[in-house]
């Protein structure tokens, strides 16, 4: 699960939350967000479940601890992101074809109208990709080309000037059940 924000505040996930949070879908649930016991307002859930949109409340820069409370319960994620104030959050993500990582022109479009949404005398303090694919006859394939579309993604975005702390990970099969499975989600942290 990833979190955007609507305030002039970042969380920037620390690298073992990613794995955590992905496990959680919260599609078709009402969520309540609080940020080390503060709670966030103007909570939205994307369609997929797999990202909360939300506008943070006030807080010192550091690590905190994240907890999310549906109608099936709550889950704390002690330290799981790092608070950046003045920050923002860019999000995005790429369509591959069939089996492939290679970015279609589709795709390298993608990628530079985020590249744009990003002020160039942005910081950016990190960058997370995660490589989805549609079921193939292997597992083994399915991690492979994750991993493979984002690390192209990456690659270009890199090319393009992107710098900042890279987390890539293949997360596999993604849900939706068609092409769209196909993808790479980008999220840049960034800072005036």
């Amino acid at each position: 699960m990833g979190f955007g924000n609507r305030s002039g505040v970042a969380l920037q996930p620390n690298i073992d939350s990613r794995n955590s949070f992905a496990r959680h879908n919260l599609v078709g649930k009402p969520a309540k967000v609080y940020i080390d016991g503060k709670p966030a307002t103007g909570i939205t859930v994307s369609k997929d479940g797999k990202t909360l949109v939300m506008t943070v409340p006030a807080h010192a820069a550091g690590k905190v601890d994240i907890t999310v409370t549906t109608k099936d319960g709550s889950f704390t994620f002690p330290q799981s992101y790092e608070y950046i104030p003045g920050g923002n959050t860019s999000v995005g993500f790429v369509i591959f074809g069939g089996d492939s990582s290679v970015l279609t022109a589709a795709g390298k479009a993608s990628l530079d109208k985020l590249i744009k949404s990003i002020p160039k005398n942005a910081v950016i303090a990190s960058v997370g990709i995660n490589g989805w694919v549609h079921r193939t006859a292997s597992t083994k394939i399915d991690a492979a080309l994750s991993i493979a579309r984002a690390t192209v993604s990456a690659k270009y975005l890199k090319s393009k000037g992107i710098k900042g702390v890279y987390t890539l990970d293949g997360k596999g099969i993604y849900h939706l059940g068609n092409e769209q499975d196909r993808r790479a989600e980008i999220e840049i942290v960034w800072t005036n």
